[in-house]
Parts: structure tokens; C-alpha cells; sequence
């Protein structure tokens, strides 16, 4: 099982961004790579993890607004 956590660009884990979840680490890729725009920065294969950054429309404040924003994203075994 691969899960996928959301930070700020500075490093800060966003706590209101559902967690992901995925069955492995190529179908994790492969699906983050389909539904938003992406780039890896790092990866270990060897430890069994991937730090894309990620283009997402995320919603501020109260969730009312939403805006495009860079994120990172965190996937692990």
C-alpha cells in the first residue's frame, strides 16, 4: 500500500487534504501523473518513496474559495 501526503512547498504538512492512497508505487505515478500537473523532485527507490510537485486546485479558508496552488506531494510504502 502506498499513501500519499500533502505539504506546502516550505515543508509544512497540510492537514486538510485527504490522504491518498494507492496499490503501488507505479500505479501511484502513474495516476498522479494523469490527474494533476506534475514533476518528481526526488525518489528512492531502494527506501520506497517519491516527492512529485503538484499543481492543485485547493480550497482556503472555510473551503469556499479554491485556488491553483504548488504543492508537495509525499507518496511511501
Amino acid at each position: 500500500m502506498v499513501t500519499g501526503s500533502w505539504y506546502t512547498v516550505d515543508g509544512k504538512n497540510i492537514e486538510g487534504l485527504s490522504e491518498l492512497k494507492f496499490s503501488d508505487m507505479a500505479n501511484a505515478l502513474s495516476e498522479v501523473e494523469a490527474s494533476y500537473e506534475c514533476i518528481v523532485l526526488e525518489e528512492s527507490e531502494r527506501l520506497g518513496w517519491s516527492l512529485l510537485q503538484v499543481k492543485a486546485v485547493v480550497p482556503i479558508k472555510d473551503g469556499t474559495v479554491k485556488r491553483k496552488s504548488t504543492l508537495r506531494l509525499l507518496l511511501s510504502h
